[in-house]
């Protein structure tokens, strides 16, 4: 009777398979040109396709529209009015005449003075305040006066 030989692959027969095996399994799972899609313009693709390069596109009406709303948020700009200067100024020489009235009156008390002070239309004092402008010594006083019309 003879044995059942089963017929012995030689290594190198065996890494041959194995390498055409492996070689067709990557051709069929790997395809090693990317295939190229027909589209035109309007279709509609059946995968996501990569630019080759980057463009821009600067749309003139979006541009636009930015800049209109760009302006719009820009708050007014307050112009110079010279009538306010010397609005200003008047002001402000009443205001430190009435002082120096009130500072010159002997009949009044340093409370009555502060009081007086505190009822000068223009002028928002508190009472230490008021106070500190009293107790300045005439030259002081005047010195504050004359750099405040600078």
């Amino acid at each position: 009777m003879t044995e059942g030989r089963q017929p012995r692959i030689s290594r190198g027969w065996a890494t041959l398979f194995a390498l055409a095996l492996a070689t067709a399994l990557a051709l069929a799972l790997l395809p090693a040109f990317p295939r190229q899609l027909q589209v035109s313009a309007g279709d509609v693709a059946s995968r996501n396709l990569r630019a080759p390069r980057d463009i821009s596109y600067e749309s003139q009406v979006l541009t636009e529209q930015r800049r209109e709303e760009a302006a719009a948020a820009v708050p007014e700009s307050v112009t110079f009015d010279a009538n306010v200067r010397s609005e200003q100024g008047d002001r402000l020489d009443s205001v430190l005449a009435q002082v120096s009235q009130i500072r010159d009156r002997a009949d009044l008390t340093d409370a009555a003075k502060a009081d007086a002070l505190g009822r000068i239309e223009n002028l928002n004092l508190s009472l230490r305040a008021a106070s500190a402008l009293l107790d300045l010594p005439d030259e002081q006083w005047q010195a504050v006066a004359t750099e405040s019309t600078k």
